[in-house]
């Protein structure tokens, strides 16, 4: 496999089932994680545990962003709503990986820095299965 390059990652949403677009001067993302919940499946009779796996949480993604004229009022017109979630991270070849999925936008923090850095930080609680595609 080839070395990720993760300069000119993109992060991308969109709502209401369009295409989803870049969202603008993004710092850092964190996430998705999953974690796999184990089911106890023991018999009452075994001397042995045993477990399954159950349903996969991806947990949350959160993107630290500079906010701008640009990004912000797309930003609060997802606040609360049903998103589908694009990241796309270039490799050292000609190709990128692709996350991608679904949640709802749960939060939306933003904050002025010194030096008149305003900031914001988007979390979406992930929901359904991450798709990872490489094109």
């Amino acid at each position: 496999m080839a070395l990720l390059t993760p300069i000119g990652t993109l992060f991308k949403v969109a709502a209401d089932g369009s295409a989803p677009d870049t969202v603008a001067e993004v710092t850092s993302i964190d996430g998705p994680s999953s974690s796999v919940e184990a089911l106890d499946t023991t018999s009452l009779t075994s001397s042995t545990v045993t477990r399954i796996a159950g349903r996969t949480d991806w947990g949350t993604i959160t993107v630290n962003l500079n906010l701008s004229a640009s990004n912000a009022e797309e930003l609060d017109t997802l606040g609360g709503t049903d998103v589908d979630w694009q990241i796309v991270i270039p490799d050292a070849s000609a190709t990128s990986i692709t996350l991608s999925g679904g949640g709802v936008m749960s939060q939306v923090n933003i904050s002025v820095q010194g030096g008149s850095v305003v900031s914001a930080s988007i979390s979406i609680q992930v929901s359904g299965d991450v798709s990872i595609t490489e094109a």
